[in-house]
């Protein structure tokens, strides 16, 4: 969803597509405004807490793109990418790129791997830099989320 909470972006697998529904602020019903082909094989996406990009994980070859959202009309279109997922010691799918509510790091699940990759966000650009990795030794975080807590700025 973006940050004003007017449309929510929904990957489409099955027909290569980045669908975007507006919310009507009424009864919550969506409504298709727009379906977009810039990536194959959509499959999780994430959005940065300012509506500029989104990051989308592809099925075809575990990769990660940058996807910019035009301010004015809202259409899509690549600004980086692909960035190839390390390949796990099993086979894995990444859950949804999730990025913290300041904007700074993304944070990608490997599933089975039980790892979170991290990347850091240039806050001018929306571009990715792979800054650590995080094993966890127990059940892997399949799925993440971030939440903001008024008045706890990090």
């Amino acid at each position: 969803m973006d940050p004003k909470g007017q449309h929510v972006f929904i990957p489409d697998r099955n027909n290569n597509a980045i669908l975007r529904y507006t919310i009507d602020p009424l009864n919550g019903s969506l409504s298709l405004a727009d379906s977009s082909n810039v990536i194959t094989l959509p499959q999780h996406i994430g959005i940065d807490p300012f509506g500029r990009f989104l990051y989308v994980y592809s099925a075809n070859g575990r990769e990660l793109y940058q996807v910019r959202i035009d301010p004015n009309d809202l259409s899509l279109s690549i600004s980086a990418g692909p960035l190839v997922i390390p390949p796990p010691a099993s086979v894995f799918t990444p859950g949804l790129p999730v990025t913290d509510p300041l904007g700074k790091y993304l944070f990608v699940s490997t599933g089975q791997d039980e790892q979170i990759l991290i990347y850091r966000i240039d806050e001018k650009s929306g571009g990715l830099s792979q800054i650590g990795i995080e094993q966890f030794s127990s059940e892997s975080p399949l799925f993440m989320e971030t939440v903001s807590i008024p008045g706890k700025q990090g």
